[in-house]
């Protein structure tokens, strides 16, 4: 059980710099005097990472803390949260590469050109 708290320490002590550095970003960007062009790319790629950082807590920190958690507590899992556990695992290393195409445009235009 202090395993389980530990680590749920770490997780909540690590997920408040990224709130932290995303409101630097922002008020960084926003006042910084770079063209508007860049600062459109750099929101775009502040959104992207964004996203991607999300990615691995919904798919993986989230479910195996879950599994974790009624693991060290002796409660007994239906089989369907071991299989949502495996599906948003095996999902991860898929929407990584998904959401990067989706918002960069050269690679859209990459991969479009290529399955023409």
């Amino acid at each position: 059980m202090a395993l389980l708290i530990e680590s749920l320490v770490m997780l909540l002590c690590v997920a408040q710099v990224n709130p932290f550095c995303a409101m630097r970003i922002h008020r960084c960007l926003k006042g910084n005097s770079i063209s508007t062009r860049m600062k459109k790319a750099q929101k775009k790629m502040f959104m992207l990472l964004s996203i991607q950082i999300t990615c691995p807590t919904l798919l993986m920190h989230i479910p195996l803390g879950t599994v974790y958690f009624l693991l060290f507590c002796g409660i007994t899992s239906s089989i369907y949260i071991s299989y949502f556990v495996g599906i948003a695992m095996a999902l991860y290393p898929l929407l990584g590469p998904i959401i990067t195409v989706i918002f960069i445009k050269d690679y859209r235009r990459a991969l479009s050109s290529c399955c023409d």
